[in-house]
């Protein structure tokens, strides 16, 4: 074990400067409504941006989360450290774990996915659980012909005592949006994965991705106009694929799956353009108004996400251009 946290200080420098990025105000009330239907199986929360347990007190949540932040920085330097990196496909990561008196109190992990970007996470623990997560992401998209685009986010997951979900928010340039409905699965099993690493030993160890971290990026092949996926979403899950159009092309959806509880929902700039729950057709195509990236995300019924169901499907997604119209 090394002592102090001396290799974490640019973890921290990175962390504040997304913290500080500019806000471009508050996501309209339609906005929230709109995209929280879908998030987390059909669960809208009004203008509330994440997932809120009905009674939680969110001012005290973040002031608690702003005070552990405070006493841990201020005591950073007397704890046992242990440091550990690898590789999970594209992704390389580091991280060092502190412990105080033996008890892991905090992880600090910085992800590198090259191109596409970079985050700097931090995961506290209370008596072995997770109790609270931050992340400070740079993502990049890179959008053929142009320059990439680069978005900074901010993610706060607030755990209750037993390792569950109570809060969450997260804000894109500084405008909230809410979450996408896989973060916790995702968040809770990857503090575990590190988590184990560390008490091993650290070092060189292939820590595995545990859930999807970020939407999936849509790209067509050469000469195609369609692409196909297949993949299962569990519970709250929300599955998103990114697509990249213009104004007067013409995308369309199908799902298919053996459950009638699988559904999707199409967003342009956090607005809903299309929703199968509320259509009642799994299959869609409209031609588009605007130039942007589209979101297909995938998810269950309410009733049947929060029962902790699950449901295999295969999704294909199309991109041409409208009909009459010329290349």
């Amino acid at each position: 074990m090394q002592r102090g946290a001396a290799g974490c200080a640019a973890t921290a420098a990175v962390l504040a400067a997304v913290l500080l990025a500019g806000c471009r105000g508050n996501a309209g009330e339609e906005q929230a409504r709109a995209t929280g239907e879908a998030v987390a199986g059909g669960a809208a929360s009004g203008g509330a941006v994440g997932a809120v347990e009905r009674g939680v007190d969110t001012l005290e949540l973040r002031r608690s989360a702003s005070q552990l932040q405070a006493d841990l920085e201020s005591r950073l330097p007397g704890f046992d450290s242990i440091g550990g990196r690898g590789k999970s496909g594209d992704l390389a990561f580091s991280y060092v774990a502190y412990l105080e008196d033996g008890e892991l109190v905090l992880i600090r992990e910085h992800q590198d996915l090259g191109d596409y970007g970079h985050s700097d996470n931090e995961y506290f623990f209370a008596d072995g659980v997770l109790t609270y997560y931050v992340q400070g992401q740079i993502s990049r998209m890179l959008v053929p012909g142009g320059p990439p685009a680069s978005d900074a986010i901010v993610l706060r997951l607030h755990f209750d005592g037993e390792g569950r979900l109570a809060y969450g928010e997260r804000t894109v340039n500084g405008r909230p949006v809410p979450l996408e409905g896989y973060e916790e699965l995702s968040v809770t099993r990857r503090s575990g994965a590190l988590r184990e690493a560390a008490l091993a030993g650290g070092g060189e160890q292939p820590v595995e991705a545990a859930e999807p971290a970020a939407p999936i990026l849509v790209e067509f092949a050469e000469g195609s106009s369609s692409v196909s996926y297949a993949g299962r979403v569990v519970a709250r899950e929300v599955r998103s694929y990114v697509v990249a159009a213009e104004k007067g092309q013409r995308l369309s959806v199908s799902l298919e799956s053996d459950s009638r509880y699988a559904q999707f929902m199409v967003q342009f700039a956090g607005q809903s353009v299309h929703d199968s729950r509320r259509s009642g057709e799994r299959s869609w195509s409209d031609e588009l108004p605007r130039d942007g990236t589209y979101t297909v995300r995938v998810y269950l019924g309410r009733g049947e996400a929060e029962r902790g169901g699950a449901a295999d499907y295969g999704l294909t997604i199309g991109r041409e251009l409208a009909e009459g119209r010329r290349p």
